[in-house]
């Protein structure tokens, strides 16, 4: 059933929505997995955008790494960002040496699918790059010779964008 909902919202919410917007250079997206897109991030939208490049028939294989703290704090949203929007939950908080908060993200990857990563670990703002996390660069190096595709994202820290 969440696999049926995850199509319905990305089929009838994201595709719609962001392909009326100009996305350039869509042909440079991989086919298929394992890969990691790194991208920019000002707004809830940029997932959508992301989505979008991809054809229906790869929608599920596309999993958005998300924190942890912010998309699980309550059961509806929990729900929302699992099971709809397929998030890879990344815990920001409560990090300690003995566990890895990138553990889904591995996940992800060891099953040949494609992440997608926010390196500045939260919203920046509009139209500025933050400081980059380490994070893409643990999984790069732990799963060697992966595609990495670096995208920017330009305009929607406009709309849904941090506050």
């Amino acid at each position: 059933m969440s696999c049926f909902l995850r199509l319905l919202f990305v089929t009838g919410l994201a595709y719609p929505v962001t392909l009326f917007w100009l996305v350039f250079h869509r042909e440079r997206i991989p086919k298929k997995g394992p890969a990691i897109l790194v991208a920019n991030h000002n707004s809830h939208l940029d997932i959508l955008v992301l989505l979008a490049l991809f054809p229906f028939s790869q929608a599920l294989a596309v999993r958005p790494a998300a924190a942890a703290d912010y998309f699980l704090r309550n059961r509806f949203l929990s729900w929302f960002a699992l099971r709809m929007v397929g998030i890879v939950p990344v815990e920001r908080e409560k990090v300690s040496r003995d566990t890895d908060p990138l553990a889904g993200c591995h996940q992800v990857l060891a099953e040949g699918k494609i992440l997608v990563l926010f390196p500045e670990g939260t919203r920046g703002e509009p139209e500025q790059l933050s400081a980059v996390k380490s994070g893409v660069w643990h999984l790069a190096r732990r799963h060697s010779g992966i595609l990495v595709i670096p995208i920017y994202l330009h305009g929607l820290g406009r709309s849904m964008g941090r506050g």
